[in-house]
């Protein structure tokens, strides 16, 4: 088994025990609230210490103990908090931030001393000796992941002529009307007392019966998908153009997916390879290992692929992948062929999936003038690679705003060549186009690694070509099966067609429309991985009560119940997510088998 499968088998262990706990029985307080609609009460953990409702159904709903959100319009007040009982304490504070509505509100998250006896945020508010402070539940698994409810919550009222409903309601209730929400005609944003918080308050306005619908405000921590908080992720434009954010909620890569690096030598001393650089890195001048550091262009390279998001500078686009980096000056010599041949065969040889290759001739000048010993490396890397998988050979389509790319990227059809595009869509001024350009990627003012730990500017189609040399590493990650060839043809058809530039139907290209500037268009990762992990498989509302098995690549299952000694078998390819309700009887079984 994969280190990932034990994961995966770990995450699913403690699923389990979740889905275990599960009970049709439900605390009689929360049943006996309900005494005014007759509605829907999701079957939730018996731990439930909270509910709420939503979209007219009851949503019990567990805190997490010890955890409490506090506030006050002074923030001294909350830095010098104090209770009554001596028991209770402060241990840690968990978040800290402020806020704006109508007046500044500070607040903070804080976890109390685990012997503290009260166990609920209104007998903890009774507790406090300030009485100006809030403090609300706290939601989720632990401190690192977790949700709080505050003073706050929203009321919408049925129509403008039960606003003074609102009022009554509100009066009778102590809560404070701050302001109708900007542009959603209807809903309010009211405030509870101090003797309450935001969620027990929205469900007794609920419960009135008198309103169309109320929000208990949770704080819901809302940031952009899975985007890294590298310090220098804002001036990564291209990753964003290639929506590799959304790439990276399905994989950032696998460390047996190895991406060699056939350049002037990756800083192996660099912070953003402390994580994934391989030892086997190769020097082709000396002909040993490790790998020797004979330019920035590399490191640069390097960093686009492969750098670890570490919360240090920058993100790579498979930041989990293995980087082998194979040194080489890249000056001319005589033998200048044979040793990069060397370099190809190395990586071969050593396990890569992908070599990105960000050099060439001059231009392709002299198309007459090839190297059977390099091409020969090359075609044998493409069609013997991975154990016969074929690696994928990346090559930069070069720097000289011409219609010829560099050789060698023009030698075969299979290699892919990468031209670049500017921030403005454009192909960028000095990319070579032509009938060889597969794909474009972002190559103009590129931000990446450079040697003794710095960063920086470069552009070409060099910075071009390791964006794409990644997404080939993130395909082969959510799906080692694919051969060297499937994975540049999904490449190919999930491009994006970059605007202003004409495509059409040509021979030899049989992924899609094409254009002699753009190629297929611009690599969309999202489109290219989830293209690649195969489809989304749901097995939901099911009773399964005989053997019965279910394969797909993603498997995802809700409210189902195995029964009458059946087993029910998931066979996945990358992962398996079982949302509640999900109910295994005694003399049952689940098994769930991941490659």
């Amino acid at each position: 088994m994969s280190h990932n499968n034990i994961i995966r088998s770990i995450a699913f262990a403690f699923s389990f025990l979740v889905i275990f706990s599960c009970s049709d029985a439900l605390d009689k307080e929360f049943l006996s609230a309900d005494n005014s609609q007759q509605l829907a009460t999701r079957s939730l953990p018996s731990t439930a210490d909270y509910y709420y409702w939503y979209n007219g159904e009851k949503i019990n709903i567990s805190s997490v103990k010890n955890l409490y959100y506090i506030s006050s319009s002074d923030s001294l007040s909350l830095e010098t908090m104090q209770f009554k009982s001596k028991a209770i304490a402060v241990k840690t504070n968990i978040k800290k931030g402020s806020f704006m509505l109508e007046d500044k509100n500070y607040w903070k998250i804080v976890e109390l001393n685990d012997g503290t006896t009260v166990n609920n945020s209104i007998s903890i508010a009774s507790q406090l000796e300030d009485e100006d402070i809030y403090i609300a539940p706290v939601f989720g698994e632990n401190e690192q992941n977790c949700i709080a409810t505050s003073e706050y919550f929203y009321v919408k009222i049925k129509s403008e002529k039960d606003y003074q409903l609102l009022q009554s309601v509100a009066e009778e209730q102590q809560a404070e009307i701050i302001k109708e929400i900007e542009y959603m005609p209807n809903w309010f944003l009211l405030k509870a007392p101090v003797t309450s918080n935001g969620l027990l308050m929205s469900n007794i306005f609920y419960e009135t019966g008198n309103f169309e619908d109320i929000d208990p405000a949770f704080m819901f921590n809302f940031e952009p998908t899975d985007c890294p908080s590298e310090p220098d992720f804002s001036k990564q434009w291209g990753l964003n153009k290639m929506n590799l954010c959304d790439a990276w909620d399905i994989t950032k890569g696998k460390s047996d997916v190895i991406v060699a690096v056939l350049d002037q030598g990756v800083d192996q001393n660099h912070k953003e390879f402390a994580n994934n650089y391989s030892s086997l890195s190769y020097d082709i001048a000396n002909g040993k290992s490790p790998s020797v550091l004979r330019g920035n262009h590399g490191t640069h390279v390097g960093g686009i692929i492969g750098a670890n998001h570490n919360n240090l500078q920058i993100a790579g686009v498979a930041p989990q992948s293995t980087i082998l980096s194979i040194s080489h000056s890249l000056s001319i010599s005589p033998t200048i062929s044979s040793q990069l041949a060397t370099g190809i065969s190395y990586a071969r040889t050593h396990g890569a999936a992908v070599i990105n290759n960000s050099w060439g001739d001059q231009g392709g000048r002299f198309d007459e003038l090839h190297s059977s010993v390099l091409e020969d490396a090359i075609n044998t890397a493409i069609k013997s690679g991975r154990n016969g998988k074929g690696m994928v050979v990346v090559f930069a389509a070069g720097n000289y705003n011409i219609p010829t790319v560099d050789y060698p990227a023009s030698c075969s059809p299979d290699i892919l060549v990468v031209g670049s595009i500017d921030s403005a869509n454009k192909r960028s001024s000095f990319s070579s186009y032509g009938t060889c350009v597969d794909v474009v990627a972002p190559g103009t003012d590129i931000w990446s690694t450079l040697p003794n730990n710095q960063t920086g500017n470069m552009s070409g189609t060099s910075m071009a070509a390791p964006h794409v040399a990644g997404l080939a590493a993130l395909l082969i990650s959510v799906n080692p099966n694919l051969t060297g060839k499937e994975v540049v043809d999904i490449i190919e058809r999930t491009a994006q067609k970059v605007g202003g530039y004409s495509y059409s139907t040509t021979s030899n290209r049989p992924n899609g429309t094409w254009n002699n500037e753009m190629g297929y268009g611009l690599c969309n990762a999202f489109a290219a991985v989830s293209t690649a992990g195969g489809e989304i498989v749901t097995f939901n509302d099911k009773t399964v009560s005989s053997t019965q098995s279910v394969t797909g690549w993603i498997i995802m299952s809700k409210n189902v119940t195995v029964t009458n000694g059946a087993k029910l078998t998931f066979n996945a390819g990358e992962s398996v997510t079982i949302n509640t309700p999900f109910t295994v009887n005694a003399g049952s079984q689940i098994e769930i088998s991941a490659n």
